[in-house]
């Protein structure tokens, strides 16, 4: 009985888990190409370990971003949390990519998330 059940819940959940995934993508996408003073990313360093970065400037063939002071090494929840902690700590390094550069960084998985209107800085 509950091996049912549990089966139903799940075929139940599982499309629209999918379709908000596919949600947030496109969400990530369209903020990465378009993006605007005051945009807050989340990079990808290497295995597990995130920084978050301010968008300072963006012009037609550039964007320049500024470095948070605070890094985190770990999963998805360690992510989450270092993210609700450090949005005023945009005092690292500034540096800047060409448009193009951008593509293939999400592409290659090293943005994480993109975020417009963050409270808090």
């Amino acid at each position: 009985m509950w091996t049912f059940l549990g089966s139903v819940l799940l075929l139940i959940a599982l499309p629209g888990f999918i379709g908000s995934l596919s949600e947030i993508s496109e969400q990530k996408a369209q903020l990465l190409a378009d993006p605007a003073v005051g945009d807050v990313w989340t990079i990808k360093l290497r295995h597990e370990h995130y920084t978050m970065y301010l968008v300072e400037a963006v012009s037609v063939d550039s964007i320049h971003l500024r470095k948070n002071t605070r890094d985190t090494i770990g999963g998805v929840m360690k992510l989450v949390y270092f993210q609700s902690k450090a949005l005023n700590d945009f005092n690292g390094e500034q540096v800047g990519y060409a448009r193009s550069e951008i593509g293939k960084l999400e592409k290659k998985g090293f943005i994480r998330s993109a975020m417009r209107n963050v409270p808090s800085r």
